[in-house]
């Protein structure tokens, strides 16, 4: 099946999507490529985005208030994963909890990220 999703610059990208998994406010996308795709919560660092790259959506979108600021954790258009690593890697299966995510590489290497108050 092929789905399609608008990017931020609102062109469709065709993709075909191989599974689908919700945490209590994420859904995680998995392409046959192994790309990641996710939307929902970031309060917990689920979308694997960095602090960096928090602060700079913040300043490029001017959010100030609380209300904005709160919508700043919440991304309601997919965005794309990227596990870092000198090589790209291909994921072939997930798994997410409440607030974290697990990815299982081609070479059986497991990825988690997202909630980490205890040192899980």
């Amino acid at each position: 099946m092929i789905e399609e999703f608008e990017s931020k610059d609102s062109t469709v990208l065709p993709l075909k999507i191989l599974k689908v998994v919700t945490g209590t406010i994420n859904t995680l996308v998995m392409t046959d490529s192994g790309d990641l795709l996710i939307f929902g919560s970031d309060e917990y660092g689920q979308t694997g985005r960095s602090k960096e790259q928090k602060d700079q959506y913040e300043k490029e979108h001017k959010l100030k208030r609380k209300d904005q600021l709160q919508r700043l954790n919440f991304l309601s258009t997919p965005i794309q994963i990227t596990i870092p690593h000198e090589k790209k890697i291909k994921i072939i299966d997930i798994a997410m909890g409440s607030h974290h995510i697990l990815a299982l590489s081609k070479f059986y290497e497991v990825y988690s990220w997202g909630r980490n108050d205890d040192g899980q």
